[in-house]
Formats: structure tokens, sequence, C-alpha cells
């Protein structure tokens, strides 16, 4: 890099969390993708499938940047 700072990345991150221990499941780069409540249903959707929607207990959404 030329000693620029990159503004306005955004990443959203899937954090797995088990017996007290935190872990990141996924993280990722959406800073040219359309934030829509539709991509951001299908990038959670395909986590849930990943790890098994009986494993799901709670999902914790962060909106504050909108």
């Amino acid at each position: 890099m030329d000693g620029q700072i990159k503004k306005d990345v955004v990443f959203i991150s899937f954090w797995l969390i088990i017996l007290n221990r935190q872990f990141v499941l996924s993280s990722v780069n959406t800073s040219n993708m359309s934030k829509t409540a539709n991509k951001v249903f299908e990038m959670l959707d395909a986590i849930v499938e990943m790890i098994g929607e009986e494993n799901v207990v709670q999902v914790i959404t962060n909106n504050v940047a909108n």
C-alpha cells in the first residue's frame, strides 16, 4: 500500500459460541455487495444449513451502521 487507509471496508462475521468459548465461523467482505435483507438472509441461511438448524439456539444481529 502507499500509506493510504482504505475506508468503507465492511465485513459480516458469523460467530459460534460453545461452552463459553467464541469462534469466528465465517467472515465475509461485503464492501462491494448490496446489503439487502434478502442477501443478509441468504448468508445467514447458508451458515445455519452448515451447522444444522437444530444446533442454532439464538441469532444476534447488530445493525448500528445502518
